[in-house]
């Protein structure tokens, strides 16, 4: 006997560990299959996996049997390490027995099996499910995800309650991770051409992923442009020009209909389009600014606070 149908029965064996691992550690993230891991850390996981999987399965099955023998028939153990094995013993004497053992329950190991596969994806789905409802990758890093750039685009990582993470934000970011709810995030990219280095100020909307697993790209909106050469001083001048404490405040807002120009920020231009791809790599330094609740209500303030200064002071005529 050859070695290829023992080593598809391993694999068929092993399959649910692989797949609950692949439905727990994706769930509804993007989460392509260059994440994964290394196969030694693929391999290890998989096995144990299936283990506790096909473990629970043979017991259900076992139960079964009990309330309905003729829907479900015993599991012949014996016959299946002998396949497993490929030891029939001497000259082959339980090869007919093992033979006949498969080709009556070709049926009930194949549902078996599709069972198998289906409650492995589904439960591992359910785990990953679990730990995001409960946030649990949110308090501790043992349950966190190996996707930073899921939790770093859609803000998450403000809500990490562990003090690695915690360690450096500022203190409004602290009160938005406490409880703040996270609104968009602002992206700044510096991309740098042949002859000149260029700054990309725009609203996230997706990121994706290349076959290997690395982030390709950075999907935006409402994006603005301007050169790195225009934070550099004067030449005429000894005061450099102040640059912009948070992106989310020199978005353009008042552009020259002609040239696209804003007519009273520092040098950005729009981007027209409706989504920008921002290809990382072409990106040298990438920026996150985190929108959120706060900072609309700071803005708002301030605008009802700019209205009433422009009515006291008698408008447009005054």
């Amino acid at each position: 006997m050859n070695f290829v149908f023992p080593a598809l029965a391993i694999f068929a064996l092993i399959l649910p560990g692989v797949l609950f691992r692949r439905a727990y550690k994706k769930g509804d993230m993007k989460y392509p299959l260059g994440r994964l891991g290394p196969v030694a850390e693929q391999v290890p996981d998989a096995v144990l996996w299936a283990m506790c999987l096909n473990t629970v399965g043979l017991a259900a099955v076992s139960i079964a049997h009990v309330f309905v023998p003729r829907l479900v028939p015993a599991v012949d153990y014996e016959s299946a390490l002998r396949w497993l094995s490929n030891n029939f013993g001497k000259d082959n004497e339980a090869l007919d027995r093992s033979i006949k053992a498969i080709e009556g329950s070709v049926f009930h190991v194949l549902g078996y099996l599709v069972l198998l596969y289906g409650a492995s994806w589904g439960l591992g789905f359910l785990a990953h499910r679990l730990v995001r409802k409960a946030r649990w990758d949110h308090s501790s890093e043992v349950w966190r995800f190996d996707n930073h750039w899921h939790y770093l685009f859609l803000g998450e990582v403000l809500k990490f309650r562990d003090k690695k993470r915690q360690g450096g934000l500022p203190d409004q970011d602290r009160r938005a991770g406490a409880g703040e709810e996270h609104l968009g995030t602002m992206v700044a990219a510096v991309v740098d051409f042949k002859d000149r280095s260029v700054l990309y100020l725009g609203v996230f909307v997706d990121f994706f992923f290349n076959a290997s697993g690395d982030l390709e790209g950075i999907v935006l909106e409402g994006v603005s442009r301007r050169d790195l050469a225009d934070d550099e001083p004067d030449p005429e001048t000894t005061t450099p020009p102040t640059p912009p404490v948070r992106p989310v405040e020199v978005v353009p807002t008042m552009l020259d209909p002609d040239s696209g120009r804003q007519s009273g920020g520092p040098h950005w231009y729009e981007v027209r389009g409706h989504f920008f791809i921002l290809r990382m790599s072409e990106v040298r330094t990438l920026n996150l600014d985190y929108i959120t609740k706060a900072d609309i209500d700071a803005a708002e303030r301030l605008a009802e606070e700019e209205e009433r200064e422009f009515i006291r002071d008698g408008g447009i005529g005054g």
